[in-house]
Parts: C-alpha cells; structure tokens; sequence
C-alpha cells in the first residue's frame, strides 16, 4: 500500500513537472543565464520514484533553457532625414551711388553768363581751344585746377568753334589763335589774353590781380 502511494506521488510529480504549460501568462519567462545559475531542487522523496522527479525536473529545466526568450519586439524606427542647411546667399552688390562729374565751370557757357559773373564782381576765365591740338588739351587740365577763391573765379572752357558768340565780351581783345586764355576782371582792369601753352600758377597770379581793387 505505502508503494502505490509513492508511485502515485512519483507519477503526479512527473506529470506536474513534464507536462505542466512552459510559459507562465502572468510573469515573465526565466532566461538562458537564469536556468543555468539555479539548477532544479533535488525531489524529497526517497528511492527510485525520487530519482525519476529528479530527472524529470532536470529535462524539464533544459528544455525551458532551450527555449529562447520572446519577449515584445520593437519595430525599427526609420531616421528621420535631416534637413540640407540652405545655402548661403552671396551678399548683394552695393549699388554705386552716382557720383556727380565735377565741373570745371558752371554748365552752359554764354555770354549772359558771363555778364552776370562780372556783375557779381567775379573773375571770368574763358578757355578757347580745340580738340585737335595737343597745347590745347594740356591747356585744358590745367584751366580745371584754377583756384575758384570761394566762388569768385568763374572758369569756362569754350570750344573754337563758338568763339564768335562771346565776341561782345571779349572788351577788345582778339582770340587768333588756340589754345587761348582769356581772364576779365570786374574791377575795371584791361583783360589779359594768354595765347599758347600756360599753366594753372600763371592764371592763378592772373585771376587774384583782376580781383583786387584799383589803387
């Protein structure tokens, strides 16, 4: 009787061990490393029936080590492109503010004009030249530098061809030839005409005497 019951246990333990379900629903099934670590409790039961549980438990342990873990997969996560950085826009090109030609006289050369200068008791310089001649374009440059005194030294230069348009302002004196510099003054004084090459320092001289006053 004492036999039956312990065979009875055996069997029991043997089906509860072998053919119990290998995944617990409610926790987390035992890793590889775990079942390796902790090797299954020797069975209490003495003789033969305990050698079989011992047994079993030991299949039943290598068969859960077997099997591997399956535990929540995650999908991949596609990267995200990174945006290309914009390109750097080349700086704009300042525009070029226009820049006024400096003239060596008021534009519009007349004979009014120059009436009104020496009405206003300035200093008249009329340059008569020609674009053919080399004097003429040397001439030419140096008329530009002619100091203007704070506004009272008037300078045109006047192209040969419109010579005889000025011939009523001319007081007496006859342009014959180019390049030809003719200063007036508004102080009475006779004109002085320079015919050929003459620099800036020789009209300069010129100009501050036709704007002293007369002794």
């Amino acid at each position: 009787m004492q036999v039956l019951l312990i065979a009875t246990l055996a069997f029991a333990a043997v089906w509860f061990v072998a053919l119990r379900p290998k995944t617990d629903p409610g926790g987390a099934p035992a890793t590889p490393a775990a079942a390796k670590a902790a090797p299954p409790a020797k069975s209490a039961v003495p003789g033969a029936p305990g050698d079989a549980l011992d047994k079993a438990r030991a299949t039943s342990a290598q068969a859960d080590a077997a099997v591997p873990s399956s535990g929540p997969q995650t999908a991949p996560v596609a990267a995200t492109p990174r945006p290309q950085p914009r390109a750097a826009q080349p700086p704009a090109a300042p525009r070029a503010g226009k820049r006024k030609a400096r003239r060596a006289e008021p534009a519009g050369a007349s004979p009014h004009k120059v009436r009104q200068a020496l009405l206003r008791r300035h200093a008249v310089v009329l340059l008569f030249y020609s674009d053919a001649g080399a004097d003429d374009r040397a001439v030419h440059s140096e008329v530009a530098g002619v100091a203007r005194r704070g506004g009272r030294v008037n300078v045109w230069s006047v192209p040969v061809s419109g010579l005889s348009r000025f011939k009523n302002v001319l007081a007496g004196a006859q342009v014959l030839q180019t390049p030809a510099v003719l200063i007036l003054s508004p102080r009475g004084r006779p004109p002085v005409l320079l015919n050929g090459y003459t620099d800036v320092a020789e009209i300069d001289q010129i100009t501050a005497a036709a704007l002293r006053k007369p002794r």
